[in-house]
């Protein structure tokens, strides 16, 4: 049966913006896996190969951005069908109970086979091709298996919300944070040349800095040793800070939740938020893991290092989302600020364990005597810090999840005596989106 106009919900034109943004972001992303697609062929048939800089058949780097971007087209196919159907006025199916060999409970076991897999492949210039559904893989079943930990057994609405959270986390978020830190990074860098303008010398030395990267004249080591000057300065490393562990944490928390901002007047409750912030969150660390370098034999130990990464972004936002239905149903406005200053607090110190972490490498690996005193006492400890706050987000997610189906069992309770009623105000606003 068809929805007349009259009978249209007065959420309709989400559904339109929804297809649309799905669709159009489906042809973007599959653009651009075609053009690298067809660098990585015209590559291959050139010779090239490198296995050293990890370009093996024609850049190996090459055919993953071809694999990561036809991947997230991919996975945004299922948000433009629901609200297709939506809008077509026929009935969003339920969501099905996968097979329990499909469960990520049990796909998750396969992950250090993939790995093994991946690091086999990257190390044949044969077997390039291979890389990018492993890198996918790799990247995804992780993701897949935390979302789950945090959003079992609670409300997330139908699955064109679902579908529609994670896309919005996986194409919408990414797109806005970029922009933003692009700004907030010109702004601080118009800072940084106003301070280096009254000190010739150093004006000098990032010219001739930049001079290098523009001409190609400096390899990877060579980059390396160049920035070494420059990371024993502490005022270098205290702006890095203050952008990594303040500046980005700050827009970051803000707009991962945006799945959850567009549903504002959707009625969810606040165990909705959680599961939906979850699933907002997963489509952000997918993106981000995806498309961070790392091609030839580092591929392994990158891909399963980014695992701790996805799970502080599927935490916090998660947390956002719980605290921002909070705040619009119960007016516990208290509860959201409180909320985002401990995201922000958190995601700032794993950003600042990582920067001391990579400037304690760098400087360790060429061997410098100056290494300013809090990277030499914090760096060498920074690797077990971080292992130890990521023990304890697993917990708080496994935490907040089992308490939020516990308050979800006891909101159920009295409605027993009604069998038609919806179980939750989510199952009751389900047929809207």
């Amino acid at each position: 049966m068809q929805i007349t106009a009259t009978e249209r919900p007065p959420h309709y034109g989400y559904s339109i913006v929804q297809l649309v943004l799905s669709l159009l972001a489906v042809l973007f992303l599959w653009g651009a896996g075609l053009l690298f697609l067809g660098l990585g062929l015209i590559s291959s048939l050139s010779g090239v190969a490198d296995l050293e800089q990890g370009f093996p058949g024609g850049g190996m780097e090459i055919w993953l951005i071809a694999g990561n971007f036809v991947a997230c087209g991919l996975l945004l196919l299922p948000s433009a069908y629901y609200a297709g159907r939506r809008i077509a006025g026929h009935p969003v199916p339920a969501g099905r109970q996968l097979p329990g060999w499909l469960r990520p409970t049990v796909l998750i076991l396969a992950w250090p086979l993939v790995l093994l897999a991946g690091y086999f492949v990257s190390r044949d210039a044969s077997l390039v091709f291979l890389i990018p559904p492993l890198h996918v893989l790799a990247v995804g079943l992780p993701v897949l298996w935390l979302v789950y930990l945090a959003a079992r057994g609670l409300p997330s609405g139908s699955p064109q919300r679902a579908w529609g959270a994670f896309s919005s986390g996986l194409v919408l978020t990414p797109v806005l944070i970029l922009i933003i830190e692009m700004l907030a990074l010109a702004a601080c860098a118009g800072l940084a040349i106003a301070f280096m303008a009254s000190q010739p010398e150093l004006l000098e030395q990032l010219n001739s800095l930049a001079l290098q990267l523009a001409q190609g004249q400096l390899d990877q080591e060579g980059l390396v040793r160049a920035l070494v000057p420059w990371l024993e300065k502490p005022w270098v490393i205290l702006a890095a800070l203050a952008f990594m562990a303040v500046i980005v944490p700050l827009i970051e928390e803000a707009f991962k939740p945006i799945g959850v901002w567009l549903l504002m007047g959707f009625g969810l409750s606040p165990a909705a938020g959680f599961a939906l912030g979850a699933i907002c969150g997963a489509g952000f660390a997918f993106f981000e893991s995806l498309f961070m370098p790392s091609a030839g034999e580092e591929w392994t130990v990158v891909v399963a290092t980014r695992v701790s990464a996805a799970l502080i972004h599927i935490l916090n936002t998660a947390l956002m989302g719980w605290a921002l239905v909070s705040a619009w149903r119960e007016k516990r406005y208290l509860r959201l600020g409180i909320t985002y200053l401990f995201v922000v607090s958190l995601h700032g110190l794993w950003n600042a364990l990582s920067v001391f972490s990579a400037v304690d490498e760098i400087l360790e690996q060429v061997g410098t005597q100056s290494v300013p005193r809090l990277i030499a006492w914090i760096g060498p400890l920074a690797p077990y810090l971080l292992a130890g706050i990521t023990v304890g987000i697993f917990a708080l997610l496994l935490v907040m999840n089992r308490n939020l189906r516990l308050q979800q069992q006891r909101v159920a309770l009295p409605r027993t005596t009604a069998p038609d009623a919806p179980a939750s105000e989510d199952e009751a606003s389900q047929p809207v989106l």
